[in-house]
């Protein structure tokens, strides 16, 4: 059997397997730390929409990537220090060639280049996104109105501080005034304009549009690291749904398509009565329910600013 003509030294082995150990977990805990931040960060507007999809979607799992392959290294300078050490209790201090240079224990140097790669690339590229940041953009959280989230309905000085909010939020992502109050008329009917509003008393409604059934939100904020209740991630949904030709469709009393209704400038009234029947579409659709939400859509328009 071929052997090596030298042996591995097992404290330094684990002593290396340690360090990637710890390197690992600060990259996690960074990583947790950074996603909270920006979770709940107040910045608005396409510039942080863009920077928060791409931290999700490619920074932190560039990230966890690179902390799971240290762990695997660390594994893998165990296994090699355990063989190292069995050998040598039973008499040799030469292990066979083929034993610790197998797969599923070496320490592949291809495997820690890709590491170094991995980890400099991401970094690299959240650097270089961070330089491009025009923060004259970003918003304090002393600039914003607080938002109210509740499974009660809203006063009309909460609705209003909602209101908005999401009418801040909707433009800067390229929505028209007309367009986020003809939807601010149906979420007050809705929901009073609360993102953690179930409908009562079947809870088989959620949100601000109560989505039916509430998995139709719950799911996708779950699978996206939004909370329940989270005002900009039932923003971020309808903003995905309205571009993506989903929940949104034209109806026999209009054939305006979602991507339409986000830039229209038809009057609120007009528009609250297309958002009704082309996205709402609730059981009762009759004049009575168009008028009340046309009438709430024009008293947001001409009170928000």
């Amino acid at each position: 059997m071929a052997q090596i003509t030298h042996g591995a030294d097992v404290a330094q082995l684990r002593d290396l397997a340690s360090s990637f150990d710890r390197q690992a977990d600060g990259l996690s805990s960074s990583t947790t730390t950074v996603s909270n931040a920006v979770q709940a960060s107040v910045w608005l507007g396409p510039v942080a929409v863009e920077f928060k999809t791409t931290w999700t979607q490619v920074h932190s799992v560039n990230l966890r990537a690179a902390a799971d392959l240290l762990r695997t290294q660390a594994k893998a300078l165990r296994d090699q220090a355990q063989q190292q050490e069995q050998a040598s209790a039973g008499g040799s201090a030469l292990v066979p060639a083929e034993t610790l240079n197998a797969p599923n224990t070496a320490v592949s140097a291809v495997g820690v280049v890709g590491l170094i790669a991995s980890i400099g690339g991401a970094i690299q590229v959240l650097i270089n996104q961070i330089l491009s940041i025009d923060w004259s953009e970003v918003k304090l959280a002393s600039e914003l109105k607080a938002v109210t989230v509740s499974d009660a309905p809203l006063t009309q000085a909460q609705m209003q501080a909602n209101a908005q909010y999401i009418l801040d939020y909707l433009r800067s992502l390229g929505w028209s005034k007309e367009a986020v109050c003809a939807m601010l008329g149906n979420m007050q009917a809705e929901s009073t304009i609360n993102p953690g509003r179930w409908q009562v008393p079947s809870r088989a409604g959620y949100g601000l549009v109560q989505w039916t059934p509430p998995s139709g939100y719950l799911d996708w904020a779950a699978a996206n690291g939004y909370g329940e209740a989270d005002m900009n991630g039932q923003l971020q949904l309808i903003n995905y749904e309205f571009g993506n030709h989903i929940q949104f469709y034209p109806s026999a009393y209009s054939s305006m398509t979602g991507s339409d209704f986000k830039t229209s400038t038809v009057s609120p009234d007009q528009l609250s009565t297309v958002f009704l029947h082309n996205y709402e579409r609730p059981a009762v659709q009759d004049s009575q329910v168009e008028q009340q939400r046309a009438s709430f859509a024009m008293d947001w328009y001409n009170t928000l600013q």
